[in-house]
């Protein structure tokens, strides 16, 4: 299965590029990702139509997270990449960040990759630190991913009845990757712009996922962080 332009040698990795009205962003990363991968724009419902895309109805974050994961399963791609099209990446680290996920993607422990957020960006626990390496962390937001084939199995759809907005998923992809003993990595060397604008409305992501969580069997303590809900494990 392929997607976009003529893929090279990293077509074990799948690429999804989540978009909501930002064509033009979504656009780009097209552009450049499928100079490398197999990549894809989910086109969540956008009021101008791109041909080049996926077109679906709105269907939010937890839509196009199901879509991402089930074109990944059935293409039988060994990682997921997921970005969100409001992401703003430069020249440089564009560069950076396609030699590190070469190397990510050789490795046999990591569960979650993700690269820094600049200082100016929306971010919880993925702020650039300047020391240009790789940190564990216990999780990472849900703004860009790259997901180990078994995570994805672990998560592989989550009901939008239930959570349409999307906001846990994050959390619960780190709980099962913490249970599969894989590494969730933020990288120092590559640094993205994430705006502030969250685009969703706070109290209702939090009552969605705690709904999710409980829907999901999952127990433990919440942690109230900047509107965010981070899962514990037990």
């Amino acid at each position: 299965m392929a997607f976009g332009n003529t893929v090279n040698s990293m077509s074990e990795i799948l690429c999804c590029v989540f978009n909501y009205n930002l064509n033009e962003n979504a656009e780009r990363w097209l552009d450049f990702l499928s100079l490398h991968y197999d990549t894809c724009v989910l086109d969540s419902g956008s009021k101008v139509k791109n041909p080049r895309f996926r077109l679906y109805p709105n269907i939010y974050y937890t839509g196009m997270y199901n879509e991402a994961c089930r074109l990944c399963l059935e293409g039988e791609y060994r990682w997921l990449m997921i970005i969100t099209s409001d992401i703003t990446i430069d020249a440089d680290n564009s560069l950076r960040l396609v030699e590190r996920i070469e190397t990510i993607a050789k490795t046999l422990n990591v569960g979650l990759y993700q690269p820094s957020c600049d200082a100016s960006s929306r971010s919880l626990n993925g702020k650039h630190i300047g020391n240009g390496e790789l940190r564990h962390t216990a999780w990472q937001e849900g703004y860009f991913h790259l997901i180990n084939r078994a995570v994805v199995e672990a998560v592989p759809f989550i009901d939008p009845t239930i959570n349409q907005i999307g906001c846990g998923i994050d959390s619960v992809l780190a709980h099962k990757c913490s249970l599969l003993r894989r590494l969730i990595l933020i990288d120092d060397s590559v640094v993205i712009h994430h705006p502030k604008d969250k685009g969703y409305n706070a109290h209702k992501g939090r009552v969605q996922n705690r709904a999710m969580q409980q829907a999901m069997g999952l127990t433990g303590d919440y942690t109230m962080v900047d509107d965010e809900i981070l899962y514990a494990n037990n």
